[in-house]
């Protein structure tokens, strides 16, 4: 193929992708939302082969640029919820359930509970077996998150084989279609979870989607710092998205992939993986070799201010023990 034949090939294609581009924007005024979002899903897939069929690599990448970034498919028809405001900022995500599993978790996980409260019709929890008052706080939440619903496990502890089991019955234990893992050490600020509560219609009415993925923010051990880079946390799971393998370290069966993700904007989890959880640390199944590992250190450590990012964690809840780093921050913070 001569030049003047490679050249005429190459504008063919782009006057393909600007037509097909603009023929998803008429679409956008006719289709219903599903189908507008089963193409977002799948456009890139099929603009993929067609150019590889033509193997013009330089022209593959550029439109496939062009369909992430370009923003052209909006839902028409059905409107994103507006981010609550006032009275309104508590408003119930329905069909979304937490499922928690918790063991030795004393330190955060009266953070944890409060920072979803309000925001749920149904909780799943369970107890692998604490004996640092994890228990009680469960009790608490239980007793005073009125106008929700609980299904509760206190179990005996258990290897962790056993424990990778309970990943799966809790998603059948929550009875919604989407449930969203909650892990002891995870909090969330209202902001975060007002953008969940708006963008949440959208996932759930895709077909595609098996996880909904959030950023995930890690914190140094002494909560005066944080890394720098911010990973993708894989936090929404649809039903049929169970796991096999031992917990923690449990694997889903699905592999993750972009083709059955949904990303949240603006959904952030900050993530105390590495701060001291419990006056019994050493007691739960690889907590403290799993706190070494890389992937709790990306990037760069800086400083932050932990307490003006999430206020929640500027008192003790309900006078229950908070771990030695968090006493002292909220110490020093009366003094200034």
């Amino acid at each position: 193929m001569d030049q003047f034949q490679k050249g005429y090939v190459s504008a063919t294609l782009v006057i393909f992708v600007i037509v097909l581009i603009l023929s998803i924007c008429f679409l956008e005024h006719v289709l219903t939302i599903r189908e507008i979002w089963l193409i977002k899903v799948e456009q890139e897939v099929n603009v993929l082969e067609l150019l590889t069929a033509n193997e013009d690599t330089y022209l593959m990448k550029l439109t496939l640029i062009i369909i992430r970034h370009i923003g052209f498919v909006k839902p028409v028809g059905v409107k994103e919820s507006p981010v609550p405001e006032g009275d309104d900022m508590s408003s119930v995500i329905e069909g979304l359930t937490p499922t928690i599993l918790a063991m030795n978790d004393a330190f955060f996980l009266p953070y944890v509970l409060e920072s979803l409260r309000g925001r749920f019709s149904r909780y799943i929890i369970y107890d692998a077996g604490s004996e640092d008052g994890t228990e009680n706080i469960i009790d608490w939440f239980c007793e005073t998150e009125k106008d929700a619903e609980f299904f509760v496990r206190k179990l005996p502890f258990a290897v962790p084989p056993i424990q990778g089991v309970y990943r799966n019955s809790m998603l059948v234990e929550a009875e919604t279609e989407w449930t969203i893992m909650v892990d002891a050490d995870e909090v969330y600020h209202p902001s975060s979870l007002d953008m969940l509560w708006s963008q949440f219609g959208l996932i759930n009415s895709l077909d595609a989607p098996l996880y909904g993925v959030f950023k995930r923010v890690e914190m140094a051990s002494n909560l005066l710092h944080r890394y720098t880079d911010e990973r993708t946390h894989h936090r929404l799971y649809r039903r049929s998205a169970y796991f096999r393998g031992s917990h923690p370290g449990e694997v889903p069966v699905h592999k993750q992939r972009p083709n059955n993700e949904f990303h949240f904007s603006d959904v952030t989890c900050y993530h105390f993986h590495n701060a001291l959880r419990s006056p019994l640390e050493g007691s739960v199944p690889k907590r403290l070799d799993r706190k070494s590992q890389q992937t709790y250190h990306p990037g760069e450590l800086v400083p932050f201010n932990l307490l003006e990012t999430l206020p929640i964690l500027r008192e003790p809840i309900n006078s229950f023990p908070v771990s030695p780093d968090l006493e002292k921050l909220q110490h020093d913070a009366k003094q200034v």
